[in-house]
């Protein structure tokens, strides 16, 4: 049975999970994963306060 979609809200906080099925690794090494920090961390924004 298909999950429930997920809630958008532009502006919103999102959790964001960084694990493989059966918590295997998702990167293949540390290159890999500092390639996905350094694109995620350009399109991530600072939490506006309150």
């Amino acid at each position: 049975m298909p999950g429930k979609a997920r809630l958008y809200l532009p502006g919103g906080l999102f959790h964001v999970l960084g694990r493989g099925l059966e918590r295997r690794n998702i990167f293949l090494d540390s290159k890999d994963k500092q390639d996905f920090l350094d694109r995620f961390g350009e399109l991530a924004q600072p939490a506006r306060p309150g």
